[in-house]
Order: structure tokens, then sequence, then C-alpha cells
């Protein structure tokens, strides 16, 4: 159970709506897991370029990536929690470790509860390469577009001299 006594960040979302959040890892030492209570990401880009979108629960954020997630507020109307978590740690208490907010939904009388979402084992390597191995670019998304004005020929341009 949380200490509703600790005040944490709060992100405000209206159901119904789409979010689009930003995570970079500009740490130095460990990665970490990321990831919304009850909600789905859809990772759509990473390192300024676009990916194939891929669905998520969590995503691991190794130190010096940065990634684009969209979130869709479809939940009831109430607050939950964003986590932050550190992958392999030895630490006995990572609880100083774990960065917590809030996702408060307009009009929401509920405050997040319980314990904070899990993630995966953080030892669990396989999970991060699989992760990583199912990201790819999207090559056709934000790419250069024919010219509708039609083709231009620049071996048929007068040189004035």
């Amino acid at each position: 159970m949380r200490n509703f006594s600790l005040s944490y960040e709060t992100f405000n979302v209206t159901a119904g709506k789409k979010y689009l959040l930003r995570i970079s890892n500009i740490g130095t030492t460990w990665s970490f897991n990321f990831r919304i209570q009850d909600h789905q990401m859809v990772l759509v880009e990473t390192e300024g370029s676009y990916v194939n979108q891929i669905e998520l629960e969590s995503l691991d954020v190794h130190v010096g990536q940065s990634y684009s997630v969209l979130v869709t507020a479809n939940q009831d109307a109430a607050d939950y929690y964003i986590v932050a978590s550190p992958k392999m740690s030895n630490a006995t208490d990572n609880s100083t470790l774990v960065g917590v907010a809030v996702l408060h939904y307009h009009n929401s009388t509920t405050q997040a509860n319980g314990s904070l979402p899990s993630g995966p084992d953080p030892f669990d390597l396989q999970f991060s390469i699989n992760q990583a191995n199912s990201i790819r670019w999207n090559l056709t998304t934000g790419a250069a577009r024919s010219n509708p004005q039609g083709t231009f020929n620049v071996w048929d341009v007068p040189i004035v001299g």
C-alpha cells in the first residue's frame, strides 16, 4: 500500500483523448522500466525516428535512450500510478530508486491505490532483448514524397554568364 501523505507529480488527462509522452533515460547507471497502471502504450518513435507501432504494457528504457509513446485515456475516471523502476539493481530496498507519478483523469475523485503496477522481472535480460528486437523503423512514415508539380529537369537550364 502506498503512503498517501506523499505528494506525486500529476499528469492531468481527459477521458477519450490521446496523449504523446516522451520518455528519456538521462541517467548514467541504470536502465529502467516504465509503465502506467491499467493503460497500454503505443510506441511510435525512438531516437527521433518513427517506428512501426507496437502496443506495450511496459517499456524498458536504457541509458541514453528516448522513446515517444501514445497513451489513450480510456479507463474509468480515477487516478492511476505511473512507475519507473530500475533494472538490474541488487539493492535490497529499491523504493528510493522507484519514480512514481499519477495519471489523473479530469473529474476523478478516486486516488490511485493499492500496490504499484508490477513490471517484468528487473533481472530478465531476455525481456529487454526481445523488446529491443521488436522495434523496427517505419521507413515510409515521414519519407520524401513525390513532387506534386511534376519532375524538374536540371539538364535543360540555360546558364547565364
